[in-house]
């Protein structure tokens, strides 16, 4: 399971201005301020992971109190496969990718992509994909399914990725989450990559606690 770098669009003064005001208004809102601030370090650790306008991060000059990370407990390795292949199709790999918004994608091995339909389920939600949806791995039979519907309250949701025929579930599936990526990752990542994981880890738990 992998995880790698991608592109992300940032607009950081009107970002900076938004969260600012916000702090400014709603100072005594410990849950808020801990929820802005751990979106604008997101913000800040995403700029420095993709290089991007670091001259000018989006935290510039603001006084934050962002969450202290500690570890993502064992309960976030949701990472797990089940089902009976088919000898047709593969699943081999997830991981998550930094675009402009947090997406799961998917590797997958198929001889012909246009015999199946593609099921990604999260917190009760369904989506389904077909071939014109993947994103072929050069020339090769692999191919990458993206997957961004993801809310900020959800990074501990389990994803579910099937594969469907004439309405029907076949093949293997995969079950994984954001956090499953953190929790694979928070051992061995180091530098700027290990900075953005915890920033992602304590946006997800203040939206929470926030929204929930």
């Amino acid at each position: 399971f992998e995880g790698e770098q991608g592109s992300i669009c940032m607009a950081s003064y009107s970002m900076r201005t938004y969260a600012t005001n916000m702090l400014k208004n709603n100072s005594s809102n410990t849950a808020l301020v801990t929820l802005l601030s751990d979106l604008m370090m997101y913000g800040e650790q995403a700029q420095i992971y993709l290089n991007y306008k670091t001259d000018n991060l989006v935290t510039e000059g603001m006084s934050l109190t962002p969450s202290t990370f500690t570890s993502v407990p064992d309960t976030c390795n949701k990472q797990a496969m089940g089902g009976t292949a088919d000898g047709f199709s593969k699943i081999k790999a997830a991981g998550v990718v930094m675009l402009s918004k947090m997406t799961v994608r998917f590797k997958i091995e198929v001889a012909d992509p246009t015999a199946y339909t593609y099921k990604v389920e999260i917190a009760g939600r369904e989506y389904e994909y077909t071939a014109e949806d993947l994103e072929r791995v050069g020339t090769t039979n692999e191919y990458y399914l993206y997957f961004d519907e993801i809310q900020a309250t959800e990074f501990d949701e389990v994803i579910t990725m099937s594969f469907w025929q004439n309405g029907a579930q076949v093949s293997r599936y995969v079950e994984y989450s954001v956090n499953t990526y953190i929790y694979s990752k928070q051992s061995s990542a180091t530098g700027n990559l290990l900075a953005m994981i915890k920033a992602i880890y304590n946006y997800g738990v203040s939206a929470n606690a926030y929204f929930g």
